[in-house]
């Protein structure tokens, strides 16, 4: 199985008086490792949709988030 990578931050980033980002919204870099047709699906969507990969994962993250936190602890 062969894997991509993704290297993305927090999109819409908010700043406080001076330029500098709030704890709350700031950006980090970070890998994260997706079987190769998953991430073939997710540029498709980002293209589709006009946004960056980042983007697009943050918003699936967002919608997902409710559902993943209602799994029950093993």
């Amino acid at each position: 199985m062969s894997f991509g990578t993704y290297y993305g931050g927090v999109q819409g980033c908010s700043t406080l008086e001076g330029g500098q980002m709030s704890d709350q919204h700031r950006k980090v870099k970070q890998s994260v490792y997706l079987p190769e047709d998953m991430l073939t699906q997710l540029r498709a969507e980002a293209e589709r949709l006009e946004r960056p990969l980042s983007w697009v994962l943050n918003r699936a993250w967002r919608i997902a988030s409710p559902s993943i936190a209602a799994i029950p602890d093993a």
